[in-house]
């Protein structure tokens, strides 16, 4: 009976899991942060606009530019740029340059995205988000600008304030 017994505790001994249980874990989906800028525009010259993110931070020593630049033909319908600035946009440095020529640009929208913020950028709402250099002028009459040479010179740029940055960055 002694026998019957002890080969009963080893065949039940041998046959349990020697394994652990893993313990759980919630896996939370990782988001993709990006920051995406769209334009929605029309304009009456063509020109180069240039989307820039300058002074990135990569380490203590080194900085990047990111730059995205389209070619815009005249039209009478609006067009649309759509500039993916990546993830890594550690800067408080974000401009829209409006080409080298002369011209009348009809923005209908700018729209900034970074993760699930999004913020639109209209007419009613330009000064709180945006600013212009003394190249460019928002005209009373619509969401319109027109560039303009001072000097000789021709230099039309939009410039995102802190106030953009930081309540897409938060």
């Amino acid at each position: 009976m002694k026998k019957i017994v002890l080969a009963l505790f080893l065949i039940i001994f041998f046959s349990c899991k020697n394994e652990k249980a893993q313990p759980k874990t919630n896996i939370k989906p990782i988001q993709n942060k990006e920051l995406i800028v769209r334009l929605g525009f029309k304009t009456n010259v063509k020109d180069e606009f240039k989307i820039l993110l300058n002074n990135i931070k990569v380490d203590e020593f080194q900085k990047k530019n990111i730059q995205v630049r389209e070619t815009v033909p005249p039209s009478s319908g609006f067009e649309s740029i759509v500039a993916n600035l990546g993830s890594d946009v550690n800067t408080r440095n974000l401009l829209i340059h409006l080409g080298k020529k002369e011209k009348t640009v009809v923005f209908n929208g700018i729209e900034f995205s970074y993760g699930n913020k999004n913020i639109l950028v209209t007419k009613a709402n330009f000064n709180k988000f945006l600013n212009t250099n003394k190249f460019l002028t928002l005209e009373d009459n619509g969401f319109v600008f027109s560039t303009k040479r001072i000097n000789g010179k021709h230099n039309p740029a939009i410039i995102a304030k802190k106030k953009l940055l930081d309540s897409l960055f938060k």
